[in-house]
């Protein structure tokens, strides 16, 4: 009997994922990529500040970009889990976040001011 409702629950979530996906294979609908960042202790106000910038610089850059925002965790909850920095990128679908992924001007923002600072990360991205 489980393994029959776990049978019908996978073939309901693979239903589901097949039904977000276009006859391209690509998903239809906004991208809301939620970086979560662990700074490093010794991270500096200004590379902080810098970092800032740059990433909010990135919406005037890069293609399909719809609104970005990104800054110090300031949560009062206490579940941050050592996540001190947050990254927020809305973008118009997810043939626009691969490339987005990939494009220069954010590969070199990463490069430049996140990876000196950065500690850890986490990645999460949903569509709407």
């Amino acid at each position: 009997m489980r393994r029959a409702t776990v049978a019908v629950c996978l073939l309901i979530l693979a239903s589901a994922i097949m039904g977000c996906a276009t006859a391209g294979g690509q998903q239809k609908g906004v991208v809301d990529h939620l970086v979560l960042i662990k700074l490093k202790t010794d991270a500096t106000r200004k590379q902080i500040d810098d970092l800032t910038g740059a990433l909010l610089s990135l919406k005037d850059e890069v293609p399909g970009i719809i609104d970005i925002g990104a800054g110090v965790n300031n949560s009062p909850e206490g579940q941050d889990k050592g996540h001190n920095y947050a990254l927020f990128v809305r973008l118009k679908d997810a043939a626009t976040r691969d490339a987005y992924l990939i494009d220069p001007r954010h590969q070199s923002v990463v490069v430049e001011y996140a990876v000196p600072i950065l500690e850890d990360l986490t990645i999460v991205d949903f569509m709407r």
